[in-house]
């Protein structure tokens, strides 16, 4: 394949490209990326060289758009909307908060209980009785850790850590939880805490 098939090939590629949607690309592509790259890898006779009139203007609004999975994904988002799940997020974040609050209060190792609705999480810190006042705890990664591995091993629950010491407990469950598997996973951090903090 000689450099001119490579270019026309480009070229080709090129207005298909901006029939395709792809014209907020900027016209000066690197070369060593993206589609260039691709195109540069296929004979020019798979290419299939489409007239100038093949899309009017507004034929092709999204790539993505009026599919059938997007379409009923949105309708059974729908649903669940009409179905309470606002409502029951706010209820059960409220519900949420208050258990981690208690947590706090019982655990020296909880330093701070914090967040919105269902986002919500707990530090584990290394409580220290000796400690300038004003000044938090250290925050405790390895426990947050041990935490999470004792959740994953014993109770089922998965539950994320971060944060930027990474030693927060992250309760991020599904707005369609239920207040029971709220208590329970409630349950099974109060569980791990006892045996390890």
């Amino acid at each position: 394949m000689c450099t001119t098939d490579i270019h026309r090939a480009e070229d080709v590629a090129r207005r298909l490209l901006r029939h395709l949607g792809d014209e907020h690309r900027s016209r000066q592509r690197n070369r060593r990326r993206g589609c260039d790259r691709a195109v540069r890898r296929v004979r020019p006779q798979l290419f299939v060289r489409l007239p100038e009139s093949t899309f009017e203007s507004g034929d092709h609004l999204s790539t993505l758009g009026g599919n059938p999975v997007a379409c009923a994904a949105a309708l059974a988002t729908i649903d669940e909307l009409q179905d309470g799940i606002v409502t029951n997020a706010r209820e059960n974040g409220e519900w949420l908060s208050a258990e981690l609050d208690t947590l706090e209060s019982d655990y020296d190792a909880v330093g701070e209980a914090r967040g919105v609705g269902l986002m919500q999480g707990i530090e584990l810190v290394q409580p220290e009785t000796t400690r300038p006042q004003h000044v938090a705890p250290n925050p405790d990664e390895k426990l947050a850790n041990a935490v999470g591995e004792h959740l994953r091993e014993e109770s089922n629950v998965v539950m994320g850590v971060g944060g930027y010491y990474k030693s927060v407990m992250r309760f991020q469950p599904p707005l369609t939880i239920s207040r029971d598997q709220l208590g329970e996973a409630v349950d099974a951090v109060r569980d791990a805490l006892d045996e390890l903090a």
